[in-house]
């Protein structure tokens, strides 16, 4: 009996130490699984953020370039231009993105943020020409108006905190001038059908400054643009004929350009809501850089200042890599 109790508990003591050994296993494998995702997710931040300032420095080179050879920026709006980098060279492509409508002159310069009804209306007539009706105008600029000024009044048709706590992600008004375009989604009335109608018009620029337009690099295509910065005074039609008789070296003067538009019954000439130039007032540049998977396009976005002093706006990752 005795030997048979002692079998027995031999046996259980075993099972037991089975069992703790194999515990013991499964968390060893449990805690080198952890282990190895976490130097993953190290690695992958380590080279995210040399990425990044990878990135930085390549804008940081742009910057320099458009400031020290302007004289070589209609070649480069034409053919990539090779920027160093770390790792050697990445070529980089150059877009004037100057002729677009700055959604932050809905923003006056001020703290805190108030809207100029000016540009709101600037703002609608945009949305009509681009083929909104004229009540998703209102309602669309009125929203955008919202979520950009500091009250919690909503206009007509336009959105406050109520309309963005209850959804099913809860967020709020930023009170403030968007940082880009694509701040947009998450206004209140802008999905990708209307993104996409007005994302080559319009820009985030600086709050309460006027659109900037360069005017030798306007295209039949841009003539809904001087439609609402003329606040509707110049047709589409007079738009698409006055960019057509651009004389072959471009406008000399803005004089120039705006003596070319028609004047009213009262002999006056239309008066814009925008700072036109004769030359790239804004500039996107969009590079490549090495990744373990494929290569990363990164766009960084340049303004001029009346000085011409060209400066570094926003940097960011494409879309397209996600």
């Amino acid at each position: 009996m005795t030997n048979s109790a002692s079998r027995s508990e031999r046996g259980t003591v075993l099972i037991t130490t089975l069992f703790i050994v194999m515990a013991m296993a499964v968390a060893a494998v449990a805690a080198t699984d952890a282990l190895e995702r976490s130097l993953a997710t190290t690695k992958r931040s380590e080279r995210l953020t040399e990425q990044v300032w990878m990135a930085r420095s390549a804008a940081a080179g742009i910057e320099v370039m458009l400031q020290s050879r302007k004289d070589m920026l209609p070649t480069w709006l034409k053919e990539p231009v090779n920027v160093p980098i770390l790792t050697g060279n990445t070529q980089v492509e150059l877009r004037d993105t100057s002729n677009c409508f700055n959604l932050n002159s809905i923003a006056l310069n001020t703290t805190p943020a108030d809207t100029d009804q000016n540009a709101i209306a600037v703002y609608e007539k945009l949305l009509a020409a681009l083929g909104t009706t004229e009540t998703d105008a209102e309602r669309l600029a009125n929203s955008l108006a919202d979520w950009i000024d500091v009250d919690s009044t909503s206009r007509s048709g336009g959105a406050e905190d109520p309309v963005y706590v209850n959804r099913p992600v809860p967020s709020h008004t930023a009170n403030k001038p968007l940082l880009s375009v694509l701040d947009l989604r998450a206004v209140d009335g802008y999905g990708p059908d209307v993104l996409q109608r007005i994302s080559d018009r319009t820009c985030a620029g600086d709050a309460g400054t006027a659109s900037a337009i360069n005017i030798n690099a306007l295209t039949r295509s841009d003539a809904p643009l001087l439609f609402a910065l003329g606040n509707g005074a110049v047709s589409i039609e007079t738009g698409q004929s006055v960019i057509d008789s651009r004389p072959v070296g471009g406008w000399l003067s803005v004089e120039e350009f705006l003596a070319s538009f028609p004047k009213d019954a009262e002999g006056a000439a239309p008066v814009f809501f925008a700072s036109f130039g004769t030359t790239p007032r804004a500039i996107e540049a969009r590079f490549s850089l090495p990744d373990s998977i494929a290569p990363v396009t990164y766009i960084a976005q340049f303004r001029a200042s009346d000085g011409e002093i060209w400066s570094l706006k926003s940097i960011r990752r494409s879309l397209d890599n996600d």
